[in-house]
């Protein structure tokens, strides 16, 4: 999904970048990988690839006539089905659990202040003479380093 995503998004700079034979191939290799592992019994990876297949056709078929990225036509019930695969959202159990009652996860709070996550003073209180991994009295030109085996040229 992170290839159609960038396909989707990226259009100009890809196309500029590779002959359509090559995205193609490209593609049609991760929908080969797909199919190959839903082979052994994981039904959720056909369907993946289904949706991936899905998605990925409009793409590709601008790429094979060489539309340009202005005239480029996505449908947005598409675009909407791509962004639900990679960008962040409220997630519910109910999805990954069929018949369960919805249930919103939990939001995490995560201060991204830095100052107050580690500061000097407590990393010297946390580490106060109570090293347990002490380096003190060790000479390290006494220890045995391993080698890495000789290989004939």
């Amino acid at each position: 999904m992170t290839a159609v995503f960038a396909l989707r998004h990226a259009y100009d700079s890809i196309v500029g970048a590779h002959a359509p034979a090559e995205i193609f191939d490209m593609m049609k290799s991760f929908t080969t990988n797909l199919l190959a592992i839903s082979a052994h019994g994981w039904t959720e990876i056909s369907n993946f690839a289904a949706s991936f297949e899905n998605l990925l056709a409009p793409l590709l078929t601008a790429v094979i006539r060489k539309v340009p990225a202005a005239s480029l036509v996505y449908p947005t019930e598409l675009d909407s089905e791509l962004n639900n695969f990679l960008l962040p959202r409220t997630t519910t159990l109910d999805s990954l659990f069929a018949g369960a009652a919805a249930t919103r996860m939990p939001d995490f709070d995560f201060d991204m202040d830095m100052d107050n996550l580690m500061t000097d003073d407590w990393f010297l209180e946390a580490f106060d003479g109570t090293d347990q991994f002490s380096w003190e009295g060790m000479d390290l030109d006494q220890v045995a380093l391993p080698t890495a085996p000789h290989v004939a040229p």
